[in-house]
């Protein structure tokens, strides 16, 4: 898979990857909070480039948990 230009989106991605895969042996499922606003789509957009990764390495590192999206209105402001 290619990789971001960004270097500190791919600090990110390798951040997330840690998380997701190594530092957290748990089974909890992750959820992620989406409001549709640039925030919550660049988390969301950064969580499925690092998944889409961790797929594609051999089956020692298989997405062992779920991860959910849940849509909300952050109509705090």
């Amino acid at each position: 898979m290619e990789k971001i230009k960004s270097k500190k989106a791919e600090l990110i991605i390798a951040e997330i990857l840690d998380q997701y895969a190594y530092a957290d042996k748990s089974e909890r499922p992750w959820i992620i909070g989406f409001s549709g606003g640039k925030d919550s789509t660049v988390l969301l957009t950064l969580v499925w480039i690092a998944l889409q990764r961790l797929r594609a390495l051999p089956n020692l590192y298989q997405l062992s948990r779920p991860v959910y999206v849940v849509c909300n209105a952050s109509s705090v402001e």
